[in-house]
């Protein structure tokens, strides 16, 4: 699976849920030994990254970052 996003060493992606779909659209960012899971609005649904990465994130985020991760989510998990 291509990423969707490349931040300072940070890789985010976003996958399909075909038979273990979610309330709400999320992604999965990595860096280093880290990984969490986010929600469009910069929650963290789950795993721990450190304090400056995840500013990064939802820097990104506010920046245009949401229309990209809500695009590849549509194309990946819509029926």
């Amino acid at each position: 699976m291509p990423s969707v996003f490349l931040i300072d060493g940070i890789k985010g992606y976003v996958y399909d849920e075909i038979g273990e779909r979610h309330n709400m659209p999320h992604f999965h960012a990595y860096y280093a030994e880290f990984s969490v899971e986010i929600y469009m609005d910069g929650t963290v649904r789950q795993g721990e990254m450190p304090a400056a990465q995840l500013k990064k994130i939802r820097d990104w985020l506010q920046d245009g970052g949401v229309a990209i991760i809500e695009a590849k989510w549509k194309e990946l998990n819509e029926e």
